[in-house]
């Protein structure tokens, strides 16, 4: 198998003036109206997705407060996270994966993604090679 590099392919639009695909695309919990408040709660709930000890418990509830609970859902941190990992492998239907094992059929198998902060970071610096 190992390592694999995709890209995107610009087909519409004006090209950006540097390698980071986000550029001059608000991606914050702003964009939307009533969204500061979302964006606290999920940055809240992403921040204390650092599990000390794995239960799925913990992370059936970090589901619910993200409102994906029961969605085919795609999790992707920067780097790895023993705990969150062995919380999430017995729940069906959702996925933590780090920035270096997403793929494209990954995102488009989930119906919902989340990504960290951080492996934003690391994917930004895969799409810029």
């Amino acid at each position: 198998l190992g390592a694999r590099t995709e890209y995107i392919e610009l087909v519409n639009g004006d090209r950006p003036n540097s390698n980071d695909p986000f550029e001059g695309i608000n991606t914050t919990w702003t964009r939307v109206e009533g969204g500061e408040k979302v964006g606290k709660l999920v940055n809240q709930a992403l921040e204390d997705f650092d599990f000390k000890v794995p239960k799925t418990k913990m992370f059936i509830d970090v589901l619910k407060a993200l409102n994906i609970e029961g969605k085919k859902s795609l999790i992707v941190f920067g780097a790895p996270n023993n705990n969150v990992y062995l919380s999430s492998r017995n729940f069906k239907g959702s996925e933590v994966v780090t920035s270096s094992e997403i793929s494209t059929y990954k995102i488009l198998n989930a119906k919902e993604l989340v990504i960290s902060e951080s492996s934003l970071v690391s994917i930004n610096e895969n799409l810029s090679k």
